[in-house]
């Protein structure tokens, strides 16, 4: 029940932060926004302390970054040549909601046990980063069922004015990420994204 409690606890957070990130991109932008970025990553490499960071990019900035990419493709859709304008973050190690939800699971570990297992360890330690690694899977599927909601109930629709492709990402771009974002987007809405990269 307590781990129940806390998950609900995070979804709703998360829920939060993205709806009122979202709701602040100015007006006059939204015209322009085709994309929005939620980029996954963990904090200082801790398995523990994943995290998404939400911004998006603009027509214009694209066709701005057009001279510096290989071609039209790469500007459009690599992260790299986005505005990279960071507007949320969800979870990571402060947020609160995350780490009582860690605390409340089985893939919970301490500092103290992981600099055990780092020492002398070799078992343990292969055993906390499976932790660590399930964990961060937990979370990519709570930010893919968010992503799913923010669809359904047309929320995406209500800011831009249709519904534009979430792109659950890393830096690299590769099938698992883009298998994250088929699931997570209506069907069809991102293959323009994953087609740049094959």
């Amino acid at each position: 029940m307590a781990n129940n409690t806390a998950l609900e606890k995070f979804r709703q957070s998360a829920r939060e932060k993205a709806k009122a990130a979202l709701q602040q991109i100015p007006q006059d932008d939204r015209h322009e926004v085709y994309a929005v970025s939620f980029w996954f990553t963990t904090e200082d490499d801790d398995p523990r302390y994943p995290m998404i960071i939400i911004s998006y990019n603009t027509l214009s900035h694209f066709q701005s970054r057009i001279k510096d990419a290989s071609d039209e493709k790469e500007a459009k859709w690599n992260y790299a040549f986005w505005l990279q304008k960071d507007i949320e973050t969800i979870g990571g190690e402060n947020d609160k909601f995350l780490s009582a939800w860690l605390k409340a699971t089985s893939w919970h570990y301490t500092d103290k046990q992981f600099e055990a297992a780092e020492e002398d360890d070799d078992d343990l330690f292969d055993e906390l980063m499976d932790r660590g690694d399930a964990f961060c899977e937990a979370f990519i599927n709570e930010i893919i069922a968010l992503t799913k909601s923010l669809f359904n109930e047309g929320f995406i629709n209500s800011v831009f004015g249709k519904d534009i492709p979430v792109l659950i990402h890393e830096l690299e771009y590769y099938e698992k990420p883009f298998n994250w974002t088929r699931a997570a987007n209506p069907p069809g809405l991102t293959d323009e994204f994953i087609a740049s990269f094959n």
